[in-house]
C-alpha cells in the first residue's frame, strides 16, 4: 500500500505541476496581450487621465496644469488629442474646450473648423511655408546661378548675386 500511495502521490504531483505550468503560460499570454493593448491605447489613457484631472480642478480657479503646447510637443499621436478637443468643442463650445484643454479659443476654433471641413485627416499639421514667396527667382536666373556656381565653386551665394547682378 505504501508503494502505491507513493507512486500515486508522485503522479498527482506531476499532474498538479503540469496544470500549474499551463495556467502560468495562459496567465503570461494574457499579460502580454494586456501590455500590448496598453501600449496601443497609451495615448487615449493619458488623455483620459489629463481630462479627468482637469475636470476635478474645474471648481477651483486654477487652470489645468497641462499646457496644450507641452502635450503637443511630447505627444506621439497629436491628431488624437486634437480630435478629442474638436469633439469636445462641438459638444460644449469653444470657450469651455479652451479652458479644459488649457489653450486659447483661437486654437480650439482652428482645429474644430479643420475637423468639420476635412474630418480626421484635417487634423494633420499643415505646412507653414508661404504659398507665394516674396523673393521667387525666375527659372533663367536659377539656371544662370547654377552654371556660375559650377564654374566658380569658391564663390558664395551672396558674391554671385552681387557680382553678376542676380536678384
Amino acid at each position: 500500500m505504501d508503494i502505491r500511495e507513493g507512486r500515486l502521490g508522485r503522479v498527482r504531483g506531476l499532474v498538479v505541476e503540469v496544470v500549474i505550468r499551463r495556467v502560468a503560460e495562459e496567465i503570461y499570454a494574457l499579460i502580454r496581450l494586456f501590455v500590448a493593448q496598453l501600449k496601443k491605447q497609451w495615448t487615449q489613457r493619458a488623455f483620459s487621465a489629463i481630462l479627468l484631472f482637469c475636470r476635478k480642478q474645474k471648481g477651483r480657479k486654477t487652470m489645468c496644469p497641462y499646457l496644450y503646447y507641452e502635450i503637443m510637443r511630447k505627444s506621439k499621436d497629436k491628431k488624437y488629442f486634437r480630435l478629442k478637443m474638436a469633439k469636445y468643442a462641438q459638444k460644449h463650445g469653444n470657450k469651455p474646450a479652451a479652458r479644459i484643454f488649457s489653450t486659447t479659443v483661437k486654437t480650439v476654433r482652428k482645429w474644430r473648423r479643420r475637423y468639420e471641413e476635412s474630418g480626421y485627416q484635417g487634423l494633420n499639421d499643415q505646412s507653414r511655408a508661404p504659398k507665394n514667396p516674396a523673393k521667387r527667382i525666375l527659372p533663367s536666373q536659377r539656371e544662370k546661378a547654377i552654371v556660375l556656381k559650377k564654374k566658380l565653386p569658391s564663390f558664395g551665394a551672396d558674391r554671385i548675386k552681387r557680382d553678376f547682378e542676380l536678384l
